[in-house]
Parts: structure tokens; sequence; C-alpha cells
């Protein structure tokens, strides 16, 4: 059922700590029912230490069932790989950083004890991960949800398997965790499922939100605007993929100030110390720095801007300035129903959703 969840679809081919650990979830999982409880425990020690730290929350079940199974064999090897990993963790980091620290601890310091302001890129309610499980699992998340109906039935019957309950539990445990969080996110939601499936929604995200990777695609047909162009980027910072899709006729990306208030990423300057450095430019909070956007608009060459029926007009509609030389359908949510949206339908998905343009767009020459 793997190949086909449509949320591990995406999270699988994405390059984050999470989806790390989400492979190892699946592993140590496995081998728990397996019955190689040292295994399992070694697994998740790698998941939460190489992958993501909070996630431990969610192998806690299967760590400890382990634990309880097989004590000192499973005790020794997860002691053994956690001191292996955390010490190549902190040479590592020597290494980038020129000093002693450790990055696995300071995660967790920052986000537990240093109050990093999370909420300056969005706040969502408690019902935002039960919403996206559905969109992401399907009538399997409502399954899954009705796992302690089924629990019951088999201790009444006396057929009782705890593995089950070992393999099943995460998903309370993280949902419960990650619903209390002011500041959500859909990535951290695949840990705690290794269920469900819908091409339907797969189809729904690929066709109605892949036009920002698209878009930039298209950068690679107009070296004409000369070497040294700045790509201008406003309100859709946070859907720019990454410079490695910039072609080499662009000189620097730059954001331009549309409002947000959140520390955003510089331009790595290797001048300043290289990866040991701290430039003054960034603080603990996250909040925005006033030299982090551009300030002479004049210099942009081109500009990435997503166009929405709104009662506002957007830079890139001046178009005795700008004119648009690549546009891409993009699902507006906000005037789309809800289940058009998440899920593809032929024929009545584009009947019924609302779309706008994502722009590539070019400065118009004096």
């Amino acid at each position: 059922m793997l190949c086909l969840t449509s949320g591990c679809f995406f999270a699988s081919t994405s390059f984050l700590p999470s989806s790390f650990s989400m492979y190892a979830m699946s592993l140590a999982s496995a081998l728990t029912l397996l019955e190689k409880p040292a295994m399992a425990v070694a697994v998740a020690a790698s998941g939460v230490i190489l992958g993501w730290p909070f996630s431990v929350l969610a192998f806690l079940p299967v760590t400890l069932f382990s634990l309880r199974k097989c004590f000192k064999q499973a005790f020794v090897s997860g002691a053994i790989i956690s001191v292996a990993l955390l010490a190549l963790s902190t040479l590592v980091d020597y290494h980038y950083y020129k000093r002693w620290t450790s990055s696995v601890l300071n995660l967790l310091l920052y986000n537990v004890l240093g109050g990093g302001e999370s909420h300056l890129y969005g706040v969502e309610g408690p019902l935002f991960y039960l919403r996206n499980a559905f969109n992401n699992f399907n009538f399997c998340f409502v399954l899954a949800l009705l796992f302690p109906v089924t629990l019951l039935v088999q201790v009444i019957q006396k057929k009782y398997v705890p593995e089950l309950l070992v393999i099943i539990s995460p998903v309370y445990i993280w949902l419960g965790f990650m619903s209390l969080q002011p500041h959500k996110e859909e990535r951290p939601l695949i840990l705690g499922f290794i269920l469900c499936a819908s091409h339907s929604r797969t189809f729904s995200v690929i066709h109605g939100y892949s036009a920002p990777l698209e878009i930039y695609k298209h950068l690679q047909y107009h070296e004409d605007a000369g070497y040294g162009s700045t790509l201008c980027v406003g309100s859709e910072w946070h859907r720019f993929p990454s410079s490695f899709f910039i072609p080499d006729y662009v000189a620097q990306v730059r954001w331009i100030d549309d409002g947000f208030r959140g520390l955003l990423p510089f331009p790595f300057n290797e001048t300043l110390g290289g990866t040991s450095a701290a430039p003054s430019y960034f603080n603990n909070k996250n909040k925005a720095s006033d030299k982090q956007y551009l300030q002479d608009l004049e210099t942009c060459t081109l500009l990435v801007e997503l166009h929405l029926k709104r009662p506002f007009a957007y830079r890139g509609s001046d178009l005795s300035t700008w004119e648009a030389v690549a546009a891409l359908p993009y699902l507006d949510r906000e005037f789309s129903p809800a289940f058009h949206r998440s899920f593809f339908v032929p024929y009545l998905w584009q009947e019924h959703n609302v779309f706008g343009l994502y722009k590539l767009l070019r400065r118009v020459p004096k």
C-alpha cells in the first residue's frame, strides 16, 4: 500500500530529515514484527540522530517494546549506535563550524527552550493534521483511527497481539504532539503513518500545485536577458525550489519585501568565514533582517509572481514594466471547493476549481 500512498509518494523524494526518519520508522516497525528487537532499536536510534530528533516520540513504542522483549541486546545495540553516531555527528559539526558543538542537541534546545518564534511562518488550528491526514491517506486514515475498536475486539476474544498496538500507536502519539504545536506543516505527518492510498490525491497535487517547480525551468529559454541578471521573488519565497535550478546567466536570486516579517535565507557568503561563520544578520528568534530584502527594485531583471483573482494589483500587472514570458495554472485553494481541490476527478476537477497564474516575468527594456 505504500506504493499508492499520496503522502509517502511525495515524502519519499524529499531530501528532508523527516523523510529519513520515515524510512527508519518503516524499517524499525518491520524489524519489530520480525522479532529482531536489537536491530529495531539500532534503526530507531539512527532515525532520531541522523534524521529528525523530534521523531524520538514516534519511535518510543518500538524502542520500549524491544527493550521489554530483549533488554540486554536491545540496550547494548541502541547504546553503541547512539554513541557512535553522536560522536560522528559532533566531529562533522566541528569540521564545518570550527568549534565543538552538537547540531542534534542544539536543534532540541533551540526548539524546546529557545523560543524560535516559529509562528512567524504561519499557524494552524488543532484540526490541521486531521484534515491533511485524510487528504494524504484518505479512508485508510479513518481505519487507523478506528483501530482501538479492533483492539478491544481482540482483547475480548483473547487474541490480543501487542505488536499491532506498538506499530499503530505512533499515529496517536505523533498526531497528539504535533497538533498541540501552533506552527504546523504537512511533512512531519508522514512519520506517523505507514498506511493508505490515493492516486486521486497525487494527481490533484501534481496538476494543481506543480507550477512553482515548472516555472523555473523556463529560465533556460531566456538567456538573452543577459549575464548578470537578477531574479526577484516576493511573497512566493516559500515555494522557491533551490538555486540549483537557476541557470548560470542569473547572477543572484533576491527577495523583495511583500510584507513578510520572518527571517529568510541569505546567499552563502564564503568571505565571512564559510560554514563556521555566524553572520550578524541571523538571529535565534527568526525575526526579519533589514538586509534580507533587495532595496533597489530597478535591478530586478526577472520576477516570479503568483497572480490570483484578488482586488489588488500585482507588481507584474504593470505591463509598461513587465512582460510575461511564461505562465502556468496554479490552483486557488481559497475559492476552490475542498473536495474537488483535494481529489482529482477527471472533468469535474477542471470544472469546479478556480485557478490563478504562476508567472515568470521579464523587465521590459527601456
